[in-house]
């Protein structure tokens, strides 16, 4: 008989955002994750949009939604009151209010395969795309306990609470051999097998998991609270992360040359842009194309030709789009809004099927709300 689906918590839809986008990629001024909400709190349908505004949230109570997942963070800096005359405030009281969570995936999503940038490629036709600037995923370490037979159960639910042992869309992840154990209790010792002052062997268990940096001491505490010995014995060892596909932009390749001015109108057309600029000679022609959505117009000073003939990307300012042009590197600029609002859908798309991999059912559907670009063509 097939397994019947369970609707997942927040926290089990925070985790398979995480699995994404793993937070370790975040910028340091970010704040991606969890902003408001009850973990434990069982989810029914998530609505995915790109920033918190009054549509979003009449739309998310008119759809029956239980949680938002956005790509802008409602909050950015520490919070120091919630005052509704501002738009954070005024934001965070009507998603309370509307028991309404909220969830971010911003620069993080920026950095992962399937994130902004891919969706922003696969927009734009590139082809055999590349990541422009790699980034590993964060350090991790193995964490290796040894505890007696009977008791790991415990140990592994109490790694997993405090953050370890996931793998990609898997949590729980742990792997253990049986073994004997040796000691001797000195005076004053209360061993929890055998006497103090004798010398015991134990059939113990060395159970291992991964465990990210940030999450090491947490999960070492949170293992000791539950371990039956007095001096839990345990292992640290630091491991190599290697790139697998995350960074910052994407490098591809158009079908064919196209000359700059015809490319831009390309882009501007394909993400519905209501203005587009340009920086480069409209005649030179264009194949190889970099795309880094949001506000990157920094990888400018990183890049040039023959490596790469055109950049997209939003916000550009009037200095580096100079450099831009001093160098022979064209640029596309589409605004931020256009270069990010299409990974609504695959972002939504991606999430309903990482929950069905984990036998969890949500309703997960994009905004249709009316937000735009702030910026108007004239």
């Amino acid at each position: 008989m097939a397994q019947r689906k369970r609707h997942p918590s927040l926290g089990q839809l925070l985790a398979v955002i995480e699995g994404m986008a793993p937070p370790a990629l975040a910028e340091s001024y970010d704040n991606c994750g969890l902003q408001i909400g009850d973990r434990a709190r069982p989810v029914h349908r998530v609505l995915v949009g790109l920033e918190v505004s009054d549509a979003l949230i009449d739309e998310a109570r008119r759809r029956r939604a239980d949680a938002i997942v956005v790509h802008h963070p409602l909050f950015f800096l520490p919070i120091k009151r919630l005052d509704e005359s501002d738009s954070a405030g005024h934001l965070a009281r009507r998603l309370v209010r509307s028991d309404l969570a909220l969830i971010a995936a911003h620069t993080n999503l920026d950095k992962s395969p399937g994130g902004t940038n891919t969706a922003l490629a696969e927009r734009l036709g590139l082809r055999d795309t590349e990541v422009l600037q790699p980034e590993t995923v964060g350090r991790e370490f193995k964490f290796t306990v040894f505890v007696p037979q009977g008791h790991e159960g415990a140990v592994i639910e109490a790694i997993a609470c405090a953050g370890g042992g996931v793998i990609g869309d898997y949590d729980h992840c742990t792997f253990r051999t049986l073994g004997t154990g040796t000691f001797r209790g000195g005076a004053g010792t209360h061993p929890a097998i055998g006497e103090a002052g004798r010398l015991e062997e134990a059939q113990e268990l060395r159970l291992e998991a991964v465990v990210p940096q940030r999450a090491l001491t947490a999960v070492i505490e949170s293992v000791r609270r539950v371990h039956p010995y007095e001096e839990m014995a345990f292992d640290v060892y630091p491991l190599e992360s290697l790139p697998r596909g995350y960074g910052l932009g994407l490098l591809g390749t158009l079908p064919s040359p196209v000359a700059l001015r015809t490319w831009a109108r390309r882009v501007k057309k394909a993400l519905g842009s209501h203005s587009t600029r340009m920086v480069g000679d409209p005649d030179r022609m264009i194949q190889r194309v970099a795309v880094a959505s949001g506000a990157c117009d920094m990888l400018i000073r990183d890049l040039s030709p023959p490596r790469v003939d055109c950049l997209v990307t939003g916000d550009v300012k009037y200095h580096l789009a100079v450099e831009a042009r001093a160098k022979g590197l064209s640029v596309v600029d589409p605004g931020h809004w256009a270069s990010e609002v299409i990974v609504t859908e695959p972002l939504a798309h991606e999430i309903a099927s990482r929950l069905a991999t984990r036998r969890l059912s949500a309703e997960v559907f994009a905004s249709e709300a009316p937000e735009s670009d702030p910026f108007e063509g004239v």
